[in-house]
C-alpha cells in the first residue's frame, strides 16, 4: 500500500510538471502522507536522520526562510515562503520513504517521456495550425505556447527528458517489447527536434552545456575518445542543422543579436534580453544596500521597483532573472553562501557526481540559474526538488548496506 501510494504520488508530481500546478501540490501532500503510511516510524526517521542530502536540503527553504525575519512586505515573503515548499516536503518524504528500486526509477522516467512527448505534440500541432502567428510572436520576443504557459520550465524538461530517454536505452529497459528501445530512441529524436523548435535559450543552454559535460566525461574519464568526439561533433553540427531548417531557431537567433546590439549601444526598449540584463544592474544595486544579509526575499520586488521608478521610469520591473543574483540580493553574502552550500553539497557527498544522470541533471539546473529565477518559481522549484531527492536517494541507498533482502538497491 505504501509503496504504491509513493509511486502513484511521483506520477502526479511529474504530471503537474508538464501539465499542472495543483497536480504537483496533490502529489506531493500524497508523497508525504504515503511516508507516514508506516509500522515503523522510528526507524523511517532514523533513515531520514541518517540521510544527509535529505538534511541539507531542507537548508534552502531554511535560507529564505530565515530571510523574513528582516522582510518587511510580510505577503510576498509568505508567497515566495510557499513556492520554496518542496524543498521542505520532498526531501523529508524521501528522508522517511524507503528507496525505490531501479526498475520503479526507470519506470517514473519512462512516464515522464512519453507523457512530455504528448505534450509536445500538441505544441508542434499547435505552432503549425498558427504558423504566421507565432513566427511573429518570436519577433517580438514573445514564446511559442506550451502547457502552463510557461516555455522556459518546459524546455528545461525536455532537456531532462532526453537525457532520461538515454538513461532508458542505456539501462535497456522496457515495459513489454525489446522494440520499446526504438520507441524510446524516436521519442528522444523528436524531443530534441522540439527544444530547438522552441527554442527556448535556457533549455538550449542546458541541453549543450549537459552534452558538452557527457563528452569529455566520456573522453577524460571513460577514455571513450571516438563516443565523445561524436558528442563534441554533434554540438557542433545540430544548431547549425537547426539555424537552416527551423524558421523559430532562426529567427530566435538574429532577435538574440539584436537585442544584444541593442544593449551594448544602451538601448533597453522592450526587448526581452535588455530588460533581463538591466534587471541585474538594479538587483547588484539593491544588494550594494545589505551586502552581508540582503534586503529579505520579501522585500526584494519593492526595493527594484524603487531603483526602477527613480531610475529606469519607462521600463516594468522585473526580479532579477539569475538565480545566484537574487540570492545575494535578497539573503547578502551570508545566504548566497548557504545557499551554494546547500545546493551543491548532494553533488560532491559521497562523490555522487560519478553518476553521470546526477552530473547532467546538475548541469541542467545549474545553467538555468544562470539565466533564471529557476528555484523562486513553483514548477522549477518542485522540478529541482523531485529530480534531485529521486537522483540523491540513489546515490545514497547504494552507498549503504542494507540488512533488506527483499529491496533491490538503486544503481543510477
Amino acid at each position: 500500500m505504501r509503496e504504491k501510494t509513493a509511486l502513484l504520488a511521483c506520477l502526479t508530481i511529474v504530471t503537474g510538471l508538464v501539465m499542472s500546478k495543483f497536480l504537483i501540490t496533490i502529489g506531493m501532500f500524497l508523497l508525504l502522507l504515503s511516508a507516514f503510511i508506516s509500522k515503523d516510524l522510528k526507524a523511517d526517521f532514523s533513515r531520514l536522520y541518517s540521510n544527509k542530502t535529505a538534511l541539507v536540503s531542507f537548508g534552502i527553504f531554511a535560507v529564505v526562510l530565515l530571510s523574513g525575519i528582516y522582510s518587511e512586505d510580510s505577503t510576498r515573503f509568505w508567497g515566495q515562503l510557499r513556492v520554496m515548499l518542496p524543498f521542505l516536503i520532498l526531501p523529508l518524504s524521501f528522508g522517511l520513504l524507503p528507496p525505490f528500486s531501479k526498475k520503479q526509477v526507470n519506470a517514473i522516467l519512462y512516464f515522464f517521456l512519453v507523457l512530455i512527448s504528448a505534450a509536445s505534440m500538441w505544441v508542434l500541432v499547435n505552432y503549425l495550425n498558427n504558423f504566421e502567428f507565432y513566427q511573429q510572436h518570436l519577433s517580438l520576443s514573445k514564446a511559442i505556447a506550451t502547457p502552463q504557459n510557461d516555455h522556459i520550465r518546459f524546455s528545461l524538461l525536455l532537456s531532462i527528458s532526453i537525457f532520461s530517454a538515454g538513461k532508458l536505452i542505456k539501462d535497456r529497459f522496457v515495459f513489454f517489447w525489446k522494440w520499446e528501445r526504438f520507441l524510446l530512441m524516436g521519442l528522444a529524436g523528436f524531443l530534441l527536434i522540439m527544444l530547438h523548435l522552441l527554442s527556448v535559450r535556457s533549455g538550449l543552454l542546458a541541453f549543450y552545456a549537459g552534452l558538452s559535460v557527457f563528452a569529455f566525461r566520456m573522453i577524460l574519464v571513460k577514455r571513450s575518445w571516438i563516443l565523445g568526439s561524436v558528442v563534441l561533433g554533434s554540438i557542433v553540427l545540430v544548431p547549425i542543422i537547426a539555424f537552416y531548417t527551423l524558421p523559430s531557431f532562426n529567427q530566435k537567433y538574429y532577435l538574440m543579436k539584436y537585442n544584444w546590439e541593442q544593449f551594448q549601444a544602451g538601448n533597453i526598449g522592450n526587448l526581452s534580453d535588455t530588460q533581463r540584463l538591466l534587471s541585474y544592474q538594479v538587483a547588484l544595486k539593491v544588494a550594494a544596500q545589505n551586502p552581508w544579509i540582503g534586503v529579505g526575499v520579501g522585500d526584494l520586488y519593492r526595493e527594484q521597483d524603487k531603483i526602477y521608478k527613480e531610475q529606469y521610469p519607462e521600463q516594468r520591473t522585473m526580479q532579477p532573472h539569475n538565480q545566484f543574483i537574487s540570492f545575494y540580493a535578497g539573503t547578502g553574502i551570508i545566504g548566497l553562501l548557504a545557499f551554494l552550500g546547500c545546493f551543491f553539497f548532494p553533488l560532491f557527498y559521497r562523490k555522487a557526481y560519478k553518476s553521470v544522470w546526477l552530473l547532467l541533471f546538475y548541469t541542467i539546473i545549474f545553467t538555468s540559474l544562470l539565466t533564471e529565477n529557476t528555484l523562486f518559481i513553483s514548477v522549477g522549484a518542485a522540478m529541482h526538488a523531485f529530480f534531485l531527492m529521486l537522483f540523491v536517494n540513489v546515490n545514497d541507498s547504494k552507498n549503504k548496506k542494507s540488512d533488506s533482502s527483499d529491496r533491490e538497491e538503486i544503481l543510477i
